[in-house]
């Protein structure tokens, strides 16, 4: 004779845990693409610029978090090392924007025109610019704003006339604009001043031979590779937004184990009868146990689905309400998360169940109203 699980009663409440498990699925999902986004974006300027080595200040590791000031003529000093093929001075600025009567912040990059690396790295609509009155703006800051080619904004007072939207330079919580390093300089009204320069070597020019060359030339300052660089303003990163995301996705796992485990333990309690009588019948542990497994892979398999379908949704959502948001998840990542809300769902279980070894079969022979 085949026993019905008696945990699959309250239709009501089931509905209600899958329902949490999906939120709960949606947020961890949400939380980790987003982790994922700004992991990418922050840096994604600085390894789209593709300079085999970066020079800054000597006690200046990143951009992120870190501030660099030099001058252009120490700068371009580097140019006198036989390795180096093109060194490309960039000025970087925190300014504010005026728009629709509020103000809002841009990482500001003033570069030379004629220079082969420190601009945006991709042109997604118009052109570079050409002059001191012309800006790019991250496309991502231009569409939020209802900004276009050709209209004209204004910086410290300064006109500037919007002729390209760059991409790849959304770092998500600021966004860069590029405008002429003379014109950088002027904002801070002192000339010659530079934060870093992308170093680009020779073909063929060894990157170590080239560190110690530059060094050596240039004791009071910091020279990275690309890589080393790049994993700088990653840790910057970790260290600060990224922690706060990792640990709010941790803390949602943890509610949504203890809220089933809660729920699971009060539907034994509620079918002690059951469990009971079953007990008396000669029903293995194992049996049970399974039992309670088997309804949590059942709640888990459907909350974990309904979070998952819900996440494209939400992301759309997103995207309109904050464009400069964005959320990069693969199916590789999902397939993780879905797998981890099975894995505490039967955590959760194996907890609930152990209130299962304190019922005794002779409980069974009691009066009903005992």
């Amino acid at each position: 004779m085949r026993i019905k699980n008696p945990l699959l009663g309250s239709v009501g409440r089931f509905v209600m845990t899958v329902a949490a498990i999906g939120a709960c699925t949606l947020m961890m999902v949400f939380l980790w693409s987003t982790y994922q986004s700004v992991n990418s974006g922050a840096v994604d300027y600085i390894r789209r610029t593709r300079a085999d080595i970066w020079m800054l200040q000597s006690n200046a590791t990143n951009i992120i978090r870190g501030s660099s000031i030099m001058t252009l003529e120490d700068g371009l000093t580097v140019l006198d090392t036989k390795a180096v093929a093109s060194a490309s001075p960039v000025l970087l600025l925190l300014s504010s924007v005026k728009l629709h009567e509020r103000f809002f912040t841009l990482f500001l990059t003033g570069y030379q025109r004629d220079a082969v690396t420190g601009g945006p790295p991709i042109i997604a609509a118009g052109r570079v610019i050409t002059g001191d009155d012309e800006i790019v703006l991250d496309e991502v800051f231009a569409r939020k704003h209802g900004l276009g080619l050709g209209q004209t904004l204004e910086i410290q007072g300064v006109p500037l006339k919007v002729v390209g939207l760059s991409r790849g330079t959304n770092a998500m919580v600021i966004q860069y604009a590029f405008v002429s390093l003379e014109r950088a300089q002027g904002f801070i009204q002192i000339p010659g001043l530079i934060s870093f320069v992308a170093i680009r070597l020779r073909p063929g020019q060894s990157v170590p031979a080239a560190l110690e060359a530059l060094r050596t030339v240039q004791p009071e300052m910091n020279f990275f590779t690309d890589a080393q660089f790049i994993e700088n303003n990653v840790l910057e990163m970790q260290t600060g937004f990224l922690a706060f995301l990792f640990i709010i996705t941790l803390m949602g796992a943890l509610v949504l184990a203890v809220i089933l485990a809660l729920l699971l333990s009060l539907d034994i309690l509620e079918r002690r009868r059951d469990f009971v009588i079953m007990k008396a019948l000669g029903a293995p542990g194992t049996y049970l146990l399974g039992m309670v497994a088997g309804k949590a892979l059942l709640l888990g398999v459907g909350g974990g689905g309904l979070g998952l379908a819900l996440f494209l949704p939400l992301r759309a959502l997103v995207r309109w309400l904050a464009p400069e948001l964005e959320t990069q998840v693969y199916p590789a990542q999902m397939a993780i998360v879905f797998l981890g809300v099975l894995v505490i769902c039967l955590a959760s279980a194996l907890i609930a169940s152990r209130r299962i070894s304190g019922f005794y079969a002779l409980e069974a022979f009691r009066a009903r109203g005992d």
